[in-house]
């Protein structure tokens, strides 16, 4: 889920402060999560291809047992449309045939778990560049 930094997504869509005192990680014992990306072509260099990338993350985390610390947080499939998190974004990688390297930006389409109530579940809730979240990858080639 590129749109949202490490421990910050979750569990279901509880709403619960991301203070310090309060709950500054979340966490869960169950993921389920898809994307949707369409790269494209945009230049060589040195040799190499540079991608382009567009992407929709969907997903979220729960506890498979009633945790007491959050409301809403065990899965439920009647609520799995209100949980999904949906994030979307673009970036850009690299693959040097040993190495590849991605950069991506993400925006918080739809936070079913947000640090307070007015933003759960609002499409596109505080849309702004300087609110993207970003994700530096680098792996093996797949």
């Amino acid at each position: 889920m590129r749109a949202w930094s490490v421990r910050k997504l979750g569990p279901g869509s509880s709403v619960k402060s991301f203070d310090k005192t309060i709950a500054p990680d979340r966490f869960g014992d169950m993921r389920l999560e898809g994307n949707i990306e369409y790269r494209f072509f945009i230049a060589k260099v040195a040799g190499y291809n540079v991608e382009g990338a567009t992407f929709v993350d969907m997903g979220n985390v729960w506890f498979l047992r009633d945790n007491p610390d959050f409301d809403n947080d065990q899965f439920n499939l009647g609520r799995l449309w209100k949980d999904l998190a949906i994030g979307v974004g673009a970036g850009i990688r690299t693959d040097f045939k040993f190495l590849k390297v991605r950069a991506d930006f993400g925006y918080k389409a739809k936070d079913p778990s947000p640090g307070t109530l007015e933003a759960q579940n609002k499409w596109f809730y505080n849309w702004a560049l300087k609110n993207a979240q970003f994700q530096l990858g680098i792996d093996y080639p797949f």
